[in-house]
């Protein structure tokens, strides 16, 4: 039995028996209006979100989440299984199976080490949501660490459908990743305190989410140069490993964090049958890093705000190549945030 077939059956079967003995029903609704000027088009979204929960007896429950749109320019209404999981606890163990989400790190929305789902590209320039993905975790709980493991059992990378929209580069096609048990991702995580402060420490070995991108070209050998028409991008998925360290605390009344992240993706040299044709690679091929430095203060007890350092080698926050820098170079970028609540 393929991965495909036995995650969409343990999906399937939590659906459903949640679904059946739910206790607990949460439920949002998002509408949008947007005019658009230049062919003053009218465009009405509507977002919902249904959360289904049941306790399992004393040692866990399940949880079912959907989620919906419906827009009136394409009149279509979508509808999909957001989450859908099984948690059981036992004494010290906690065992969490299914569709879903698995969160690590302690920066503000930016975590480099928060790698087992891959990010959303959306419409929201700075969307920090994530892809669900089929995953079985255990956490270990002692009283000095917690000790946590994940097993992706089907690898999901970013959607790119549309990824020329942030880069200066065509849509791209890579071949999808062959669904085999040796193509599994797996993930380890240790927790603990020193001092006053969270520390965690995390090892992950998968898939890079972003394709591998190089850009080919053949060369004429009489005089070396490019022939004319000749040149296109190429892509394709390989793996990578990627060792983590990520820190939070407080300073007197100053929240602090640092996140970073070591990744070592596979070295490989695209290849062709052609002595002619020549590959130009724009993906990180050497080891790099991703790093995030951050601090929050609330000011007059009601203004929230935050600045965040952003060294992200990989090339950019967007779109990690290092040919198309983007939004937040390599080099550094600051990112703040300010939040003031309404009054009631």
């Amino acid at each position: 039995m393929g991965i495909r077939k036995l995650s969409g059956i343990v999906v399937l079967v939590l659906v459903l028996a949640v679904a059946i003995w739910a206790t607990e029903l949460n439920w949002s609704l998002e509408n949008q209006l947007a005019v658009f000027t230049d062919d003053k088009a009218v465009n009405n979204s509507s977002q919902f979100e249904l959360s289904i929960k049941d306790e399992i007896g004393s040692f866990g429950q399940g949880k079912v989440v959907l989620e919906g749109n419906y827009n009136t320019l394409s009149s279509k209404t979508t509808i999909a299984i957001k989450e859908a999981i099984l948690q059981m606890y036992f004494d010290k163990l906690e065992l969490d199976l299914g569709y879903g989400y698995t969160s690590w790190g302690t920066a503000d929305g930016i975590n480099p080490t928060n790698v087992i789902n891959p990010p959303q590209i959306g419409q929201e320039l700075l969307s920090m949501a994530k892809e669900p993905v089929f995953r079985s975790q255990a956490t270990l709980y002692n009283d000095h660490f917690v000790l946590s493991g994940v097993m992706v059992h089907e690898f999901v990378p970013v959607n790119i459908y549309g990824l020329h929209d942030y880069a200066q580069i065509p849509n791209l096609n890579p071949t999808p990743v062959e669904r085999t048990i040796k193509n599994q991702e797996y993930a380890l995580l240790v927790e603990t305190r020193v001092a006053s402060y969270d520390l965690k420490v995390s090892y992950f070995n998968g898939f890079d989410d972003w394709p591998e991108v190089a850009y080919t070209f053949l060369v004429n050998p009489l005089d070396g140069s490019l022939v004319e028409g000749s040149g296109n991008f190429i892509s394709r998925y390989r793996k990578q490993q990627q060792v983590g360290l990520a820190t939070a605390g407080v300073l007197g009344d100053v929240g602090v964090w640092a996140e970073t992240a070591y990744i070592i993706p596979t070295a490989k040299d695209f290849v062709s049958d052609n002595p002619l044709r020549q590959f130009i690679t724009i993906s990180p091929t050497k080891p790099y890093m991703n790093t995030v430095l951050g601090a929050d203060y609330t000011f007059f007890g009601k203004l929230y705000s935050s600045l965040q350092y952003l060294y992200l080698g990989s090339g950019s926050f967007i779109v990690p190549y290092k040919e198309c820098r983007g939004f937040l170079s390599s080099w550094g970028s600051l990112y703040g945030t300010m939040k003031l609540p309404l009054p009631k």
